[in-house]
């Protein structure tokens, strides 16, 4: 299958930024051309309107026309600056038939000519705009035309028009000069070489998190990420994937350990059974011997079973594939039968155990002690917990097993008189396959016991922890709900 060739993050994304910014500075500019145009334009149409007003009522109240004694053009020049325009007043006054009767100035930029083309768009008894073309000159006039109505007869008799270029913002605008091309190239560089430092900022992590991701699969999880990013996105990306390695690496090793464990826990009695089965058919030992010989084959190949059976268990537990039969137990009358059944299967006697119930605040009949347990799992674990008290403890130390019950159900606290677990140990107890560096040289295993009992406990609705540990004593609390 062929793989299309991808781009650069930093590449691909300033790019696109970079024309997005383009279309939308385009599209602004327009937008603002347009509404500048429009308000120039719409101010000019008012300003025309009422210069022509002003001008048909001066002519109204001299009987149709200007005073020729006035100087008119310099009251149409207070005129223009008084309603906001610029150019220089153009201005014809004409009779109802269209004739014309007055002209400022002499030599107006619009003919006569032009206006007589449109009569009747002029003469229409209202005051209104219209556009002339100069084709000669490719030029845009517009004329406000205001009635001048007689004030004798109350009847149009003629009329103002006032004329002026039509007003055109964009040419200005648009016109071309070197330091506006340059200013205008200039932010667009500025812009796009912003973006492409803030897309390089956040391709650089990701970047680094792809090559951090190459070495893992590689199998070296031993990596660094030095990025520190402010987007919170980005760092959480950047962290769950430093946890992601840490775990990883952290698994591996346990790995690793689990078959160096089970390689030295599964050769030492193999090793051991063969010799002494090679000892026995060879005829080196004999008689008692030999039968002591074939009893520690026995005990070995227990252990063995033990081991593989450890390992099926937790496996299955793991997978979810163990069923838990639930029971009505009475704890006080079925916990001391658990203990005497571990009790007698020990090789050491030294070791003493204590129960213990507490009795504060019990029914009459005795319902406050039943739980809804599986009562061969609840052996497991103690079972297990027993095996690390003892393994822990010297001789003649004591173990104390402790029932109560609190608002939150039932507590068990299995309590030794052991060397303690190491404080930067204490998190990884419950780990699969850990095992402590005191444990390894003194004891044989795997290393699933505790993870194995948490597994139980947890599917029984309650849970196992390390309530505590130091030199001389060391409990777990075996949580259980009602």
């Amino acid at each position: 299958m062929s793989i299309r060739p991808r781009s650069k993050l930093v590449y691909y994304w300033s790019i696109r930024h970079f024309i997005l910014m383009i279309v939308v500075v385009a599209i602004v500019f327009v937008a603002f051309l347009y509404t500048v145009q429009y308000t120039v334009v719409s101010e000019q149409q008012r300003g025309l309107r009422g210069i022509a007003r002003d001008v048909a009522r001066a002519a109204e109240a001299n009987g149709g026309t200007l005073p020729a004694d006035m100087l008119v053009i310099r009251s149409l020049e207070q005129l223009v600056f008084k309603h906001g325009l610029s150019n220089r007043p153009v201005l014809f006054v004409i009779d109802k038939q269209g004739r014309l009767l007055q002209q400022f100035p002499a030599g107006p930029p619009v003919e006569p000519q032009q206006i007589e083309a449109r009569l009747a768009e002029v003469t229409t008894g209202t005051a209104h705009l219209v556009e002339l073309h100069d084709p000669a000159l490719d030029d845009v006039y517009i004329v406000a035309v205001e009635p001048i109505v007689s004030a004798v007869s109350a009847q149009i008799s003629g009329y103002v028009l006032y004329v002026e270029r039509k007003a055109d913002a964009l040419d200005e605008l648009l016109q071309f000069k070197p330091m506006r091309l340059a200013a205008i190239l200039t932010l667009l560089l500025a812009g796009w070489a912003i973006t492409f430092m803030l897309t390089r900022r956040l391709a650089g992590p990701i970047q680094e998190a792809a090559n951090a991701a190459k070495q893992v699969v590689a199998g070296n999880y031993d990596i660094r990420l030095t990025w520190e990013p402010k987007e919170k996105e980005v760092y959480e990306l950047i962290h769950s994937f430093k946890s992601m390695a840490e775990r990883l690496q952290q698994l591996e090793k346990l790995r690793t350990q689990l078959l160096a464990g089970v390689t030295h826990e599964l050769k030492t009695p193999v090793a051991s059974i063969s010799g002494l089965l090679q000892a026995v058919r060879d005829g080196v030992v004999s008689g008692q011997e030999a039968d002591s010989f074939l009893e520690v084959c026995q005990r070995e190949s227990n252990r063995l079973q033990k081991m593989i059976e450890d390992l099926l268990d937790f496996n299955s537990f793991a997978a979810g594939v163990v069923s838990v039969v639930f029971k009505r137990v009475d704890l006080k009358s079925a916990l001391p039968g658990m203990i005497d059944r571990w009790r007698l299967g020990q090789e050491r006697g030294d070791v003493s155990l204590a129960f213990e119930a507490d009795d504060r605040n019990r029914d009459e009949d005795g319902r406050d002690w039943l739980v809804m347990t599986d009562p061969a799992r609840l052996e497991q674990i103690l079972i297990n917990l027993l095996n690390n008290a003892r393994d822990a403890s010297e001789s003649g130390a004591a173990i104390a097993i402790v029932c109560r019950r609190d608002a939150r159900g039932f507590g068990i606290r299995i309590e030794d008189q052991g060397r303690g677990i190491p404080e930067e140990e204490q998190k990884d107890v419950f780990e699969p396959f850990f095992r402590g560096v005191g444990k390894k040289a003194r004891i044989r295993g795997l290393g699933i016991g505790l993870p194995f009992s948490r597994l139980i406990a947890r599917s029984l609705g309650g849970d196992l922890t390390l309530a505590g540990s130091v030199p001389g004593k060391t409990t777990f609390l075996l949580r259980l709900p009602f």
